[in-house]
């Protein structure tokens, strides 16, 4: 996991920098750069995360069987982000009323570093937590994925079920 949240995700992001950096020297507003990202992102987001879920709950429903991946620290990660994602937007907004435009000015090294930073506390947050050190929310926990007991579950997150028909897996009890 913390693989995906650094190394991964910076060869999938650096050419996305790249061009944005290349189409805020070449444009008058920063909107191309600013619309580069979002594009980028929500298609990453979107259909990234999306596409493969809709395919794999479509072809194991087909076979008869249950298309459950158990959370893990995603949402932790992700509450992370969303807050760190806020703060970066307020800056955007913030500097758009003190000097007009979200990118360049005076701010731009102070704002650069904020950003970076960011990135590093995120990545250090959801190290921490995803090795441990930081607790967890309630309720995400990996449970055992009993809602589909009688149409089968995939292999690695199958659980047998005991006499009263509870679920049990590797340190997790569900009734």
């Amino acid at each position: 996991q913390v693989t995906a949240i650094t190394f991964v995700a910076l060869g999938t992001s650096l050419p996305d920098t790249f061009a944005s950096k290349q189409a805020i020297e070449e444009e008058e507003y920063a909107d191309a750069a600013v619309g580069n990202v979002t594009g980028s992102n929500s298609v990453n987001v979107f259909l990234g995360l999306g596409l493969p879920w809709v395919i794999a709950s479509i072809y194991y429903n087909a076979k008869g069987e249950c298309y459950i991946v158990p959370s893990g620290t995603l949402s932790f990660s992700v509450t992370v982000f969303t807050i760190l994602a806020a703060v970066c937007i307020m800056c955007l907004l913030a500097l758009r009323v003190v000097q007009g435009g979200e990118i360049g000015g005076k701010y731009r090294y102070f704002f650069a570093a904020l950003f970076c930073f960011m990135w590093v506390l995120y990545i250090l947050i959801s190290a921490l937590n995803a090795y441990g050190h930081l607790p967890q929310f309630p309720g995400t926990e990996n449970r055992c994925p009993c809602d589909c007991k009688n149409r089968g579950i995939l292999p690695w997150a199958r659980a047998p079920a005991d006499v009263e028909g509870s679920c049990i897996a590797a340190g997790c009890a569900v009734p």
